[in-house]
């Protein structure tokens, strides 16, 4: 089957998990046999392509899209007028149309896989319609309801939408119901679940599946634990208060008398407040955004994952990396986090922000590091957990019942 990956940003160019997911999925498609192509925006300095063949089996449409700034610059220093204006045009720029049409013209796609069209342009569903194509849209966080996609602000996850938030999931579904057939697919039942409860056209779809996301492909030699008697913890993410890190930096911070190490990867809004506070701690070392073989590495060597997200993970590519390689987490007991980790049995999973729980527990890990031991055990024990071969075919059962309605 022809399918077309739609996503804003793809690799080399990667904002957050979204972007390997999609990744991950368009190599898993061209495994299954499908046919595959990508179209995604291009960035700033980038040079144009069109059809453009990959070492993995794909081939790539890069789009020059008629924006004062990329999806990669939108988190940049813009007045709030250009910003809604960005913004404004995934709804209403008809040039975003014209420009994907031809894309649609050149590949003639028997369906079509979204991962997001956020900054590309959500009135593109209605070329979509116009051939009768059917789409599955990856629910990578709350953006069918939400404007930031995370239902989260001013440090506390949102018991409600927002006036904004509102007219965003209005237009954005509107958009999207113009397609005659689509599905969805969440990495976690608690994003289904929440996004359900907030958007209508997806609650009103019989064709919802729970899939997590593909995973990374492993090396074949993988770096070994150094047994030193000092345990070394991992972040890897963005340095944004969502995710927890300066929590995170707070509890360690009353621990310092104890032999740990934690290595941060990333970058992120706080990455230069976080860099300064911290920048006479030993036990901590902040080395910024880095490669997918560098987290890979650090993620296999590490002694215990931390992910201490205040708000509700849609899934946790990182954690499931994690996991995958045997390396357990202590993470926050709360959406997509929550149904990776099986409590004390490949980590331990806590109330985020609670700071006296996550202290108790890093003071009872620092005392009896055996429990690490038996939680890596455990990790390895559920490596299926992440079988290429069963997420493809709920992939398949999806695609297949979606073609025949």
């Amino acid at each position: 089957m022809k399918i077309l990956v739609i996503s804003s940003a793809f690799p080399p160019h990667i904002y957050g998990g979204g972007e390997v997911a999609a990744y991950n999925w368009t190599k898993l498609l061209v495994e299954l046999g499908h046919d595959v192509s990508v179209v995604t925006s291009l960035e700033n300095g980038e040079t144009p392509k069109w059809g453009e063949q990959t070492p993995e089996g794909y081939k790539v449409y890069t789009l020059d899209l008629p924006r004062k700034f990329t999806y990669f610059g939108r988190d940049s220093q813009h007045s709030a007028a250009d910003k809604l204006l960005w913004h404004a045009q995934d709804y209403f720029d008809p040039r975003s149309i014209s420009r994907f049409k031809k894309v649609l013209e050149e590949i003639s796609p028997d369906h079509i896989d979204v991962h997001n069209v956020i900054g590309f342009g959500f009135n593109i569903f209605g070329s979509i319609a116009k051939r009768n194509i059917p789409v599955i849209y990856y629910l990578h966080d709350l953006n069918l309801a939400c404007f930031k996609g995370s239902m989260f602000s001013r440090g506390k996850n949102c018991e409600s939408l927002c006036p904004a938030c509102k007219v965003t999931g209005y237009l954005r579904q509107k958009n999207l119901s113009k397609a005659p057939r689509v599905g969805y697919i969440s990495p976690s039942r608690a994003n289904l679940d929440k996004i359900r409860s907030y958007a209508p056209l997806v609650a009103s779809s019989s064709h919802c599946a729970v899939i997590p996301n593909v995973p990374d492909d492993l090396p074949e030699e993988l770096p070994v634990r150094v047994k030193d008697g000092t345990i070394r913890l991992l972040y890897v993410g963005r340095i944004e208060k969502i995710k927890g890190i300066d929590f995170l930096l707070q509890v360690l911070d009353q621990l310092a008398g104890h032999k740990f190490h934690l290595d941060v990867l990333g970058a992120g809004a706080q990455e230069s407040e976080l860099r300064a506070k911290y920048k006479d701690r030993s036990w901590v070392t902040f080395h910024g955004f880095v490669d997918k073989d560098t987290v890979m590495e650090y993620s296999a060597k590490a002694d215990l994952f931390c992910m201490p997200s205040l708000w509700a993970e849609t899934y946790g590519m990182v954690t499931a990396r994690a996991l995958q390689l045997g390396t357990p987490v202590i993470g926050s007991a709360i959406g997509g986090t929550k149904e990776l980790v099986r409590h004390e049995k490949t980590g331990v999973l806590l109330e985020p922000g609670n700071l006296e729980d996550w202290k108790a527990e890093f003071l009872r890990i620092f005392n009896n590091p055996d429990i690490i031991s038996r939680w890596q055990d455990g990790a390895k024990d559920h490596a299926d957990d992440y079988s290429k071969s069963s997420i493809g075919e709920k992939y398949q059962d999806l695609l297949t019942a979606l073609h025949q309605v």
